[in-house]
């Protein structure tokens, strides 16, 4: 009697499209980020195929059957889209004609009244070669580059003494870090978005705020420059340790994840409050207290899984993503009180994604059309985000300040510059440009450090150095504090390939 094949091929096919992705960019995600679209890819391949084993009432021919539209609902994206798009134009003329070829699909291969059993087998030993192309590199990276990244941050993780138990200024302060992504200095806003933004570093500075006009970052990308304040040093020791040619950013992500401020105040009794956004090294804390996040569907990831397959127009016609953005920043922004008002002390991290784009809140705070966003230009949509990211920022510091039990630490902090769409057409010459290097260096830099005197900061410290100073100031510690220096990347892909531009950014 001869054994039937094992039909596993329309499962590996279902495998191979997130399989093939992660492994693309696997030095740029997560392993997370892999298992919920991996499994119900397979997931929906295994229903289809009961359901066409049902319909046709033959497992081999349903296995083909299920084969062949997982083939087509993975290719939408790479094939009928690119090739048919410039034909027919809207999505729905695009799925028409995917639906005509998928249902000729399905006649065919359901005419022959007997299939051979060696199709199953072929198709099976395809599927497998697919799939173990992308398993294979993932499998080897994650034994050698995440073994790799383990020891490094072992390494890098040396945090010292702990915080001293005695304080300085009054009692134990909460701490607020809030990150404005792109949130640029008042020099750029005015020269390169003829912006005057005077009113709102008046106000901070009313508010007891020590606002640095020359404030600038010590990396030109948010990975960098977050890794670095979070853990109070710059990254010559990882890149040192990795390799300025590696492209994997796992080992900063992992700085971020689990940093060293937040260990040495958990460490010191404080409660740790992570404000995550979509961006996945910053989406989730599992060293937090409390995470207030406003969960998106999908994540990232998923998201460019999604718009390689059929479901593509069908998920953008029902979940409108810059709505979903628009949402979660509100959605923290309105928890800040509540926050705020809850017994301490508390270190809180909080990454806004604005005024980062995209644009979704004109300067009254409204949701702009999309004429009206097309017909104004990114610089004028950047500018009326920022403006309301400014009118929202005068409520959550007055909030803060009025809701305390004591005077806070407030950290106003922008991660790097802007980063706009016609950055991306310029060559690496070009980006090298002075007047590019400072729009992207030169941030937001505000601090409230209620008992300290103004006199005693250097007006020109950036932000690898705010935490030390923070620790010395109202815990006593001895961080000796780093000479400010300012970093840009020649290669986007290679990030650890970082130059010195601090006499640049001046």
């Amino acid at each position: 009697m001869k054994h039937r094949a094992a039909i596993i091929h329309p499962l590996l096919f279902a495998a191979y499209p997130a399989l093939a992705l992660f492994a693309h960019n696997q030095d740029e995600v997560l392993p997370r980020v892999l298992w919920i679209p991996l499994f119900v890819s397979v997931l929906g391949a295994l229903v289809c195929l009961g359901i066409a084993w049902i319909a046709v009432r033959h497992l081999d021919r349903a296995a083909i059957l299920t084969s062949v539209l997982v083939l087509l609902v993975f290719s939408y994206g790479h094939v009928f889209f690119p090739v048919l798009h410039p034909v027919l134009g809207r999505h729905r003329f695009i799925l028409v004609a995917w639906l005509l070829i998928t249902a000729g699909s399905a006649w065919a291969i359901n005419r022959p009244r007997h299939v051979s059993r060696r199709i199953t087998t072929v198709l099976n030993l395809m599927a497998f070669v697919l799939v173990i192309v992308p398993a294979s590199r993932i499998v080897t990276y994650e034994m050698s580059q995440r073994a790799a990244t383990r020891t490094t941050l072992a390494a890098l993780r040396e945090d010292g003494p702990p915080l001293p138990d005695a304080t300085r200024h009054g009692d134990t302060p909460d701490i607020y870090y809030i990150v404005l992504d792109r949130y640029p200095n008042a020099m750029t806003l005015r020269e390169s978005f003829g912006f005057d933004n005077q009113p709102f570093l008046d106000f901070l500075r009313a508010r007891d705020f020590v606002v640095f006009d020359t404030a600038r970052a010590n990396y030109a990308t948010t990975p960098m420059s977050l890794a670095s304040s979070l853990n109070m040093e710059y990254l010559d020791a990882v890149r040192d340790r990795i390799g300025e040619d590696t492209t994997d950013s796992s080992v900063t992500f992992g700085l971020i994840q689990d940093h060293r401020v937040q260990r040495l105040l958990r460490r010191r009794g404080y409660e740790y409050v992570h404000f995550g956004s979509w961006w996945e090294p910053t989406r989730h804390s599992a060293h937090a207290d409390v995470n207030v996040v406003y969960s998106f569907p999908v994540t990232e990831f998923t998201r460019h899984l999604i718009a390689t397959t059929v479901a593509y127009p069908i998920f953008y016609r029902f979940v409108d993503l810059e709505v979903l953005h628009r949402r979660q920043v509100l959605y923290k922004l309105d928890r800040f009180p509540e926050i705020a008002a809850a017994p301490g002390p508390k270190f809180v991290f909080a990454h806004f994604l604005i005024p980062h784009p995209p644009y979704v809140f004109d300067r009254d705070g409204s949701m702009p059309a999309r004429g009206a966003l097309a017909a104004r230009g990114e610089h004028e949509n950047f500018v009326r985000q920022l403006e309301y990211t400014n009118l929202r920022l005068r409520q959550l510091v007055d909030s803060l300040l009025t809701a305390s039990e004591r005077p806070p630490v407030i950290i106003l902090q922008s991660d790097e510059g802007p980063h706009l769409a016609e950055l991306l057409e310029m060559g690496a010459e070009d980006r090298m440009r002075p007047e590019i290097i400072k729009m992207k260096i030169h941030i937001l830099n505000a601090l409230h450090l209620p008992g300290v005197g103004k006199t005693d900061i250097d007006p020109n410290m950036t932000p690898v150095n705010t935490f030390r100073f923070v620790f010395n100031e109202y815990f006593g510690a001895q961080y000796p504090l780093l000479e400010n220096k300012s970093y840009w990347f020649e290669d986007a892909e290679r990030p650890y390939r970082f130059v010195d531009v601090t006499d640049v950014v001046y």
